[in-house]
C-alpha cells in the first residue's frame, strides 16, 4: 500500500448493516482508505486487542503507521440504556 493511503482498522461485532455503512463511507473518501476488518462475532477479542492486532498486521505488511495519524471512532446507532 502506498504511503499516502490510509488504513482503517475496523473491529466488527454482529452488526452487518453497520459494517456495510462503514465500508461504504470509506469508499467515498477522497483519499484511498484500505479497510482491515476483524470479525469479533465469532472470536471476540475485544476492541483494544482487535485494534492492536490490526496494527501488528499493518507493521508486518510494511504499512507505515504514525501515532499522530491514529484516530479512533465508535458509532452507536442506538443510545445506551442504563
Amino acid at each position: 500500500m502506498p504511503a499516502d493511503n490510509l488504513l482503517a482498522i475496523i473491529p466488527f461485532y454482529k452488526n452487518q448493516r453497520q459494517l456495510d455503512q462503514c465500508v461504504a463511507a470509506l469508499a467515498r473518501q477522497t483519499r484511498p482508505v484500505k479497510p482491515w476488518i476483524h470479525d469479533n462475532s465469532e472470536h471476540n477479542l475485544g476492541f483494544t486487542a482487535t485494534v492492536n492486532r490490526g496494527f501488528r498486521e499493518a507493521l508486518r505488511a510494511g504499512i507505515p503507521t504514525r501515532s499522530r495519524s491514529i484516530r479512533t471512532s465508535t458509532f452507536s446507532p442506538m443510545p445506551c440504556k442504563t
